[in-house]
């Protein structure tokens, strides 16, 4: 059982505290649902989440290169079909933040 008050304490530190590396790391419904997505299929690339989510490529890169930087997917470079470099994301196992039930 979740206790709303330690809930709200958290919630007040993030959005009011001193720390903004803490507001970084937490994740919005949306971003949830995009790791949950990559962990259930394992890789995922802009060009696949643009087609899924029918957004732009760029929009869909931003929302991968956000996950990475604060840490919770790894990547991995390719060359594109179009000679371009593609990134290829993945969950980052490193730390043991994200367990199973995530």
């Amino acid at each position: 059982m979740k206790n709303k008050h330690t809930e709200a304490q958290v919630r007040y530190s993030v959005l009011h505290g001193d720390s903004p590396r803490i507001r970084e790391l937490l994740l919005t419904k949306n971003q949830v649902s995009l790791v949950r997505t990559v962990r259930l299929l394992g890789a995922i690339t802009a060009s696949i989440l643009s087609d899924m989510e029918e957004i732009s490529i760029q929009n869909a890169s931003a929302k991968l290169k956000k996950l990475y930087n604060s840490g919770y997917l790894s990547r991995s470079e390719e060359t594109a079909e179009s000679g371009g470099i593609e990134f290829i994301y993945y969950i980052n196992t490193e730390g043991g933040f994200l367990n199973e039930n995530y």
